[in-house]
């Protein structure tokens, strides 16, 4: 175990591929090629006299139809700040009506490979995190992250959405979700 001197002087040795960057423009080009063709369901048995519920889907990278709650405040006619909530490795999206209560809208990403998104991709044991790891142009990853970027597109249709104030937030693996997408994505 290092002690904190160690960590303190610790400088890693990873570097940034040289072609990191050419390679999310490719993917974020390709992502505007492929129709959102999103839908919005209410859902009036998991609403209340506060927060309006709705199932949405839209397409991402390789036609994956992605799944995700979206929870509205019911007072009130917006635009409404917006966040974007991105779930843990082994977490469902949560259902975050206190959010809308509390006068912000909010979207809970179903990435593929969770219920509601595992039609069409489901990576199986030993998981996501070596799904397709032996390419970049096909690691499970590379759709996740497409997977968020199209729930920004999603929310940018919206006339309820205040775009000037959208935020992500996640816990473990949907805690480094928003930090990759704020990086793809100027709208956050």
């Amino acid at each position: 175990m290092a002690t904190a001197p160690e960590l303190e002087s610790f400088v890693s040795s990873v570097t940034c591929p040289p072609d990191f960057d050419s390679f999310w423009e490719r993917v974020l080009a390709e992502l505007k090629d492929i129709p959102l063709e999103p839908e919005i369901g209410p859902v009036p048995l998991r609403s209340t006299p506060d927060v309006n519920v709705y199932e949405v889907h839209y397409l991402s990278l390789g036609g994956i139809r992605i799944a995700g709650w979206y929870c509205v405040p019911a007072k009130g006619t917006g635009p409404f700040p917006t966040l974007i909530e991105f779930p843990g490795y082994k977490s469902e999206p949560s259902l975050a009506r206190a959010w809308a209560q509390r006068g912000v809208a909010i979207l809970s990403v179903a990435v593929r490979g969770k219920l509601r998104s595992n039609e069409d991709f489901t990576p199986g044991y030993p998981g996501l995190l070596v799904s397709g790891i032996d390419s970049p142009d096909t690691y499970g990853y590379r759709g996740v992250i497409s997977d968020c970027s199209r729930g920004i597109d999603f929310l940018l249709t919206r006339p309820e959405v205040d775009k000037e104030r959208i935020f992500a937030h996640g816990a473990s693996q949907g805690g480094g979700l928003p930090l990759i997408t704020t990086a793809l994505r100027s709208e956050i």
